[in-house]
């Protein structure tokens, strides 16, 4: 074409290529399904000691009213090693 006389030429230096979009990310795989997770059957029996203690603990705070948790466990426990092999049967 030709150009009409007293228009400006186009001086403009050619536009660099505009960068073509990014690639989207690869999608993440949906997390894994985990199995249910199992029910328990209840609490572990309680062993001879815990028998005895819950058996004696109201004995052990009479004797010692201001006694801890902790203190009173160790009273009874001082109490458990006392005891007889045949004693000890009627808690296990």
């Amino acid at each position: 074409m030709e150009q009409v006389a007293g228009a400006k030429k186009n001086t403009k230096k050619a536009e660099p290529k505009k960068a073509s979009p990014k690639k989207a990310a690869p999608k993440k795989a949906a997390p894994k399904k985990t199995a249910p997770k199992k029910k328990t059957t209840g609490k572990k029996k309680l062993t001879g000691f815990m028998k005895f203690l819950s058996e004696k603990r109201d004995e052990i705070k009479k004797m010692m009213p201001t006694a801890k948790v902790h203190e009173v466990a160790k009273k009874g426990g001082e109490m458990w090693r006392k005891l007889t092999d045949s004693e000890k049967k009627k808690y296990l």
